[in-house]
């Protein structure tokens, strides 16, 4: 017959495992979401009203990339889903499943990924 786990091993289970799975997304979040090297580049490929970041108020992702495009002096415009009708419709026609969600030149990027905005702004260059 098997032993039950008492409430203690429960306890030590639910930390082990809470640990395990928080640690990597603390992990992932003290990297920041582009290099100095990408920002330099974004900032020198795109013109004010380019790139639009659709934003939700609650989100933390938005809130990195947000300040990471600042602080690399990237153009950028947002909008937040919660508060702007029209903006809510841009998410849903995007086909956007979470926030962020970045509209380039009428292509959609679900989450900031500056090697890819860059590679769409440069392409949209070459044109």
């Amino acid at each position: 017959m098997r032993r039950r786990l008492t409430r203690t091993e429960w306890l030590i289970a639910l930390v082990a495992m809470g640990l395990a799975f928080g640690l990597g997304g603390w992990l992932k979040q003290a990297q920041p979401p582009g290099t100095a090297a990408q920002g330099v580049a974004l900032r020198a490929a795109l013109q004010p009203g380019e790139l639009q970041m659709i934003s939700s108020v609650s989100c933390g992702y938005c809130h990195r990339a947000r300040s990471w495009l600042t602080e690399a002096q990237v153009p950028f415009q947002e909008c937040f889903i919660e508060r702007d009708a029209a903006c809510r419709q841009r998410y849903v026609r995007a086909g956007a499943l979470a926030t962020p969600t970045f509209v380039l030149h009428g292509q959609v990027v679900r989450g900031l990924d500056p090697a890819r905005l860059l590679s769409i702004a440069e392409a949209q260059r070459r044109q």
